[in-house]
């Protein structure tokens, strides 16, 4: 299984808040199919950490989510999980900027490449775009394009193709949200639809939920509800992944309601491993303190060997990694 590691990112919901309510009302009650079982509830409220796996929709789809009532100060959590840089991948991070919606091309212009990048662009040279790679079709003819133009196409030249190609990702994002994550060509022939695996599971909980609704309009549906205002930042990564240069794109978004906070990781394009990660995180009151729920999807661009073992893995990975996320920084469990 090749090494990842995860940042949060999870999804929460809640029951009318005002009144002391209780983990049953927000993990159990409102589903059909609940992620956390009644005797989850019940170590939750003796103070440990319960993690579950999330029910595959796709293949190559992993999810995870965990729950624990917090130790920390309620602003000392917020700290931790706003101060988190928006990667979800990635045993180490080797660049990352601000993208400014104002002057998305100028804030990727800072895009790191390195040794091991240069040597991921010669392969889109030498092999064509969307060899290994996560590109439309319509970004493989624009690599195309540069090379039937310039027969001694460079390395110079194939970043600024690349960052064409990030910048009008970014902004097609921006502009239009989910429904704008453009698909991945495969096999020559075949296309991989990004915008639905991030749909599928961009909301695991009710609608009803009215807490939930200004985070959910703007992280699902991309609308603004007047009366609240998200805080949206977006980044560019360089990450190292498996010793592979991957570069991904990252949205992150933070809602407080009242009582209810929230916030949101999607990694809404990555050059290759994976096809798109995203993320939710959120504290709920109830009446045996502060409960904070997160839930975290990723989808993987293939699997060699046995799937079904690659996933399993995979998804207790995932698990461990948002597990030691909230008990190494002292916000839930016991230490």
């Amino acid at each position: 299984m090749k090494k990842f590691v995860i940042a949060v990112m999870a999804l929460t919901v809640a029951a009318p808040l005002g009144a002391q309510t209780t983990i049953e009302s927000f993990l159990v009650e409102p589903f059909a199919a609940p992620l956390f079982s009644k005797k989850d509830v019940q170590k939750i409220r003796r103070g440990d950490v319960v993690t579950t796996p999330i029910k595959k929709t796709r293949e190559r789809q992993l999810g995870a989510a965990v729950a624990c009532l917090l130790q920390a100060e309620h602003d000392v959590v917020l700290r931790d999980f706003l101060a988190v840089i928006p990667v979800t991948v990635g045993s180490d991070v080797l660049a990352h900027g601000v993208i400014d919606p104002t002057d998305i091309r100028k804030s990727l212009s800072g895009l790191s490449l390195g040794d091991r990048e240069v040597a991921e662009l010669e392969r889109v040279i030498e092999f064509g775009g969307g060899y290994g790679l996560n590109f439309s079709a319509e970004e493989i003819a624009a690599f195309d394009a540069s090379r039937q133009n310039r027969p001694d196409l460079g390395i110079a030249d194939a970043r600024d193709t690349l960052i064409d190609i990030l910048a009008g990702r970014t902004d097609a994002y921006m502009t239009s949200g989910i429904d704008a994550v453009a698909p991945y060509r495969r096999n020559g022939t075949s296309d991989n639809d990004i915008a639905a695996e991030i749909r599928e599971n961009a909301e695991v909980f009710p609608k009803q939920i009215r807490q939930f609704l200004p985070f959910r309009n703007a992280w699902v549906e991309n609308n603004v509800a007047a009366t609240v205002k998200p805080d949206s930042a977006y980044y560019w990564l360089t990450l190292d992944i498996d010793k592979r240069p991957v570069v991904a794109l990252s949205h992150r978004l933070y809602v407080k309601n009242g009582e209810f906070e929230a916030i949101g990781i999607r990694d809404f394009y990555f050059t290759s491993f994976f096809d798109a990660g995203q993320s939710i995180a959120a504290l709920l009151p109830v009446e045996e303190g502060l409960l904070l729920v997160s839930a975290a999807h990723f989808w993987v661009d293939f699997w060699s060997g046995s799937a079904k073992l690659k996933h399993s893995m995979g998804t207790r990975m995932l698990a461990k990694q948002l597990r030691h996320l909230v008990q190494d920084k002292g916000i839930c469990g016991k230490r």
